[in-house]
């Protein structure tokens, strides 16, 4: 079922909400950004190939990374993942490797996606980005085949959703994936300007399509979607958009790369060269 709506005429749009409370700009192209269960800021810079960690304030608390192929190395990285709450992992595609590492940025383990151990169709060597479901199962965007590849506990992959076999819940251009606390899959397409919602098994539930989308956002109940100036709301439980369109940002030509929920009063916002922490003024 796709949910298409003209959002600027249906919804309105408001005053502007939000106020900047703190920035911090230190980054050279920064792509990605999590957190944890313990309400760190991790922030993913796919040129210098290195992950902050901040702390509620942005203030940073440890550095690690650098070029190259060894533990805690990436090559121009392209997601950051907490959504364990209890480990970091991070899409290093082009060491053909999902790194995962403790929360002090120490190395844990690595998951090379093209083993030759796994079954030939789950086989692929560009992990875009993930998310961690049933606090183990590892959920993985396959840049090669545009497609989500599961990995129960993180082992032996043994499904795949999203790609030329799935007519209706097929993506184009995958990108960001994430969870809401039914353990539902969101995936956004770039290729169709669209969230797809999938079951933990893989099922295709339904296409979410605002005007446009940069990136998303999910807490609590609520899917909230972010088009570089505005925010919309989504809610979950009832299957439509709930609320107006919330102006966050004023300016125009600003480059952002990703948007977070930090909790119910405050936003994250990166740029390549910047985050900055948004808090609620009403």
């Amino acid at each position: 079922m796709i949910f298409a709506l003209a959002l600027n005429i249906l919804l309105g749009v408001s005053d502007t909400a939000y106020s900047v409370e703190k920035e911090l700009d230190m980054f050279t192209h920064a792509v990605s950004m999590t957190t944890d269960g313990k309400g760190f800021i991790y922030v993913l810079d796919k040129d210098q190939n290195q992950i902050y960690k901040l702390d509620s304030n942005l203030n940073v608390v440890k550095v690690a990374g650098g070029k190259g192929w060894n533990q805690v190395q990436f090559d121009a990285p392209t997601f950051i993942d907490g959504s364990s709450g209890l480990d970091i992992i991070v899409s290093d595609p082009n060491n053909y490797r999902i790194q995962r590492l403790d929360l002090n940025l120490a190395f844990i383990s690595q998951l090379k996606t093209d083993q030759p151990t796994f079954l030939e169709q789950y086989q692929f060597k560009t992990p875009i980005s993930t998310t961690v479901v049933n606090a183990s199962d590892l959920y993985v965007v396959d840049g090669d085949n545009k497609r989500v590849v599961v990995f129960p506990r993180g082992a032996d992959p043994n499904n795949a959703f999203g790609g030329f076999n799935s007519p209706k819940g097929k993506v184009v251009d995958p990108a960001k994936i994430s969870k809401d606390g039914n353990n539902m899959i969101y995936v956004l397409d770039k290729g169709n300007s669209s969230i797809k919602v999938y079951d933990n098994f893989g099922s295709y539930q339904k296409d979410i399509h605002p005007d446009k989308i940069l990136s998303f956002s999910i807490y609590g109940n609520t899917l909230f979607i972010f088009d570089g100036k505005t925010v919309v709301t989504y809610d979950i439980n009832k299957g439509s958009f709930a609320g107006s369109m919330i102006q966050i940002i004023e300016e125009e030509g600003r480059d952002f790369t990703d948007f977070l929920v930090y909790n119910n009063n405050k936003y994250l916002l990166l740029e390549k060269n910047k985050v900055s922490l948004l808090i609620n003024k009403n």
